[in-house]
């Protein structure tokens, strides 16, 4: 039974998928150095041609660029001199490394100006060069900016002129005739302008000078006018400091008297009669009064005689009461007598108090008036003398800089005979080699462009090469282990007369050892339990599935394993082809339950049986996914060590599909040359989403390339060979 891969996944959509694992990119990648060497010594061809077609162009377009165009260049040198403050100013003074660099960069503007070369290019000589006559007139100014370089010498004062050209014969000089006139017409136009402004320096200071001098001439006239009343001034300036230092002492001391007596005021006026009347300078008044202390002695006789009168008549005598009515007719009389004394003191108290307020208020007002007029006249005089002093600091300054402005004419004088402030130092040389062509530089620089190229061709190449064809495409691209490689039959010097049996027929032979590897690996890949059945599988066709099943299977049973080796590849079955003496009946009377599975098998070699695939099943994705496989595996994993099934392509035929989702692990067999990246990704990931566990790939049919790993181990094997035959002999 044949069907698509598409139909096979439709088919077993209820197996359940194991998680993928992450995918490899597409696009190769270089990241590790010994994959770029890999890649370097897969295309060293195509880098060696591509380096040598570099070379060769660039020796052939070197040597043409030099016959028929070579580039001749010419330079001058020009000094810029610092500028110079004159000889009164010391000399050079010592500008900043950042002054200078402006400065120079400024003059070398000056030589690529459109008024510089405008003049150039008039000049008698230009015109009789060669550059002069092959380029338009209305482009010989712009012509001549471009090819002229300016630029300042680094850590140096000069200006280096340089120009290139194309000139072929013995006109080489004229280039320098070129910069040397672009050179004296920038320095002449320099020093021209350096002078006019100097000059008009001297111009704008002899002016400023006789501007200063007539007004130091008035300012010293108004000074000695005013120098006469400066004197008083200062005597006037004494008098109204000490006049202002006594009124404020003064003032500080009626405030301090002020305070007490205003609240003894305010207190006097806030309060009423009564409490006047029971104040202690009322009292004191009032018993100092002269009447009332005759009036209180004459109370104090009534008193004394009314109690004498009492005990000598008895209260109720008429006399007594005589006595006791002059008492009350005087007591009423020093009562009218007081109240009237306590009237007239508070009204006094009132009075005073008030009158003291005033006076010490009209005090204060003169005291403060007077040290107001003070001030005045003390700011006043204090205004005249800083007025003149200013006037005095005034002409001394307008001095100072009459003194700078003679000083700057003396410096212009020398500066004015001094050097330019640029000099041709060094006159353009005739060019005697070209500057380019330079074959120090062309070579290298060929070579390594060569190389460049090279290696990015060989990329490129192995970038868009879509076939599997290394051990590193397997890790690079399809993100599986490799457990080893299987050579190329035409790489290999054994004669084999089936492939397929290689390891049965010369188990000494280099592939047999080949299968050996990928038997040592495959074992320590996972543990027995997870490899009791393998599927070998592959994407196409004749990608050497059979080739692989059959020599591994004989690999693992000469290693001490029990192996049944069974063909499960309904469409095109093999294992009858390669053993003859096999049962008609196999793998498909087995899961049909017509045969007993131990009836159909043959064992080929020690420890190594074979199971036909049998007769083409009606329904072969039924008895895959009907469990009966499933049951038939178990048991026969109870007799044999491994299983292996040699199955059908699984990206043509879902047979193998269906089979990889019974097995404990499938091991792909990719054709080296032959398999895309894109088949085999494929591949692996409908395997993994059925379920199955995908132990690792072995590449098939791989090509050694000079200097390889494969050629060097072939050698090695067939040496080592070679060197053991005598050993064999001898025993």
């Amino acid at each position: 039974m044949t069907a698509t891969a598409h139909e096979g996944d439709h088919g077993l959509a209820k197996a359940q998928p194991q998680p993928a694992r992450k995918q490899a990119s597409h696009t190769a990648s270089y990241a590790h150095g010994r994959d770029l060497l890999q890649l370097l010594n897969r295309r060293k061809w195509v880098v060696i041609v591509t380096l040598l077609m570099f070379l060769m162009a660039t020796v052939g377009g070197t040597l043409i660029w030099q016959l028929y165009a070579p580039i001749y260049t010419a330079s001058a040198l020009v000094r810029v001199n610092p500028p110079r403050t004159g000889e009164l100013g010391g000399g050079t003074p010592n500008y900043d490394k950042a002054y200078m660099d402006r400065l120079i960069q400024t003059y070398a503007q000056t030589f690529k100006s459109h008024d510089v070369l405008s003049l150039a290019v008039l000049d008698e000589k230009v015109k009789a060069t060669q550059w002069y006559l092959k380029t338009p007139d209305y482009k010989r100014v712009e012509q001549l900016e471009k090819d002229l370089y300016v630029a300042p010498l680094t850590n140096t004062n000069y200006i280096k002129l340089s120009m290139s050209d194309v000139i072929r014969g013995e006109k080489t000089a004229e280039i320098s005739v070129i910069i040397d006139k672009v050179a004296e017409i920038a320095v002449n136009q320099v020093k021209k302008t350096s002078e006019s402004v100097l000059l008009e320096q001297q111009r704008s200071l002899q002016s400023k000078k006789t501007d200063l001098e007539t007004l130091i001439r008035e300012n010293r006239e108004k000074l000695a006018s005013q120098a006469v009343n400066e004197g008083k001034w200062k005597e006037d300036q004494l008098a109204q400091k000490l006049k202002l230092d006594e009124l404020t002492k003064q003032k500080i001391q009626l405030e301090a008297t002020k305070a007490q007596i205003a609240m003894a005021s305010r207190a006097i006026l806030a309060q009423d009669d009564k409490e006047l009347t029971r104040s202690v300078s009322i009292l004191n008044a009032v018993e100092n009064d002269q009447t009332l202390a005759s009036l209180k002695y004459k109370l104090w006789q009534l008193s004394m005689e009314l109690d004498r009168s009492q005990k000598k008549f008895g209260p109720n005598h008429r006399y007594v009461l005589d006595v006791k009515e002059q008492i009350s007719s005087l007591q009423q009389e020093i009562d009218d007598k007081q109240a009237r004394v306590v009237a007239i003191l508070i009204r006094a108290m009132r009075e005073a108090a008030r009158e003291n307020v005033e006076a010490y208020a009209r005090d204060e007002k003169r005291l403060t008036d007077g040290i107001q007029e003070c001030a005045s006249n003390l700011d006043a005089l204090v205004t005249n003398l800083a007025n003149l002093q200013k006037e005095r600091f005034a002409v001394d300054a307008v001095q100072n800089d009459l003194n700078v402005i003679n000083r700057r004419l003396i410096e212009l004088d020398v500066l004015l005979k001094q050097e330019s402030p640029l000099v041709l130092e060094m006159r353009a040389i005739q060019p005697k080699q070209p500057t380019w062509p330079k074959w120090e530089l062309m070579i290298p620089m060929g070579l390594i462009l060569g190389i460049v190229a090279g290696i990015g061709l060989a990329y490129l190449r192995d970038s868009i090469d879509k076939y599997v064809r290394t051990p590193s495409d397997i890790s690079r691209r399809v993100d599986l282990p490799l457990l080893g490689m299987v050579p190329h039959a035409d790489d290999i010097e054994d004669q084999f007369k089936d492939i397929r049996k290689a390891f049965l027929t010369g188990s000494d032979s280099l592939i047999s050892e080949s299968f050996r590897r990928i038997r040592t690996c495959l074992i320590f890949a996972s543990p027995l339990e997870q490899q009791r059945s393998l599927l070998i599988t592959s994407a196409m066709p004749e990608d050497g599935r059979s080739t692989v099943a059959v020599n591994l299977a004989s690999a693992l049973a000469q290693g001490g394993r029990r192996i049944l080796l069974i063909d499960a590849n309904f469409s095109q079955p093999i294992m009858k082809k390669l053993f003859p003496q096999c049962p008609e009946d196999g793998l498909s009377a087995a899961m049909a339950g017509q045969m007993n599975w131990q009836d159909v098998v043959l064992e080929v070699a020690p420890n190594l049986s074979v199971m036909s695939s049998g007769n083409m099943p009606a329904d072969a994705m039924g008895l895959f996914t009907s469990g009966l496989l499933q049951r038939l595996v178990d048991e026969m994993a109870s007799f044999y060590d491994q299983i292996i099934f040699d199955g059908a392509p699984c990206m043509v035929v879902s047979d193998a599909q269906a089979l990889s989702a019974v097995v404990s692990g499938v091991v792909l067999v990719v054709r080296a040359g032959v398999n895309t990246y894109g088949l085999i990704q494929r591949m692996r990931d409908t395997l993994q989403r059925l379920g199955a566990n995908l132990v690792g790939v072995v590449l098939n049919a791989a090509r050694f390339t000079p200097g390889g790993y494969f050629r060097e181990s072939y050698k090695a094997f067939y040496e080592y060979q070679e060197r053991n035959i005598p050993v064999h002999s001898e025993k």
